[in-house]
């Protein structure tokens, strides 16, 4: 398990979308991107790598939350990556 933090401040009022995809060691390829967590109200989470050995890309969304999943408006994505071996 790897501990997932985005390098931004949640505003009040707002919730993340955080998506992830995943690239094999040696591959070229990446999968497509996959919801992790929706309408997040954390800055961080653990993750748990389930396809292996590889590459996970992440990007998160904000969103104001009002009363609904987090949708994708207003601020610009996050993007980060974690290896796992």
């Amino acid at each position: 398990m790897k501990s997932l933090g985005l390098g931004s401040p949640l505003l009040a009022g707002y919730t993340f979308t955080v998506q992830y995809r995943f690239k094999p060691t040696g591959s070229t390829k990446w999968t497509n991107w996959t919801t992790w967590q929706k309408a997040a109200t954390s800055t961080s989470a653990p993750f748990v790598p389930s396809h292996g050995a590889g590459t996970y890309a992440f990007h998160a969304s904000a969103g104001r939350h009002l009363g609904c999943p987090a949708r994708r408006r207003g601020a610009g994505r996050l993007r980060g990556c974690l290896r796992a071996t």
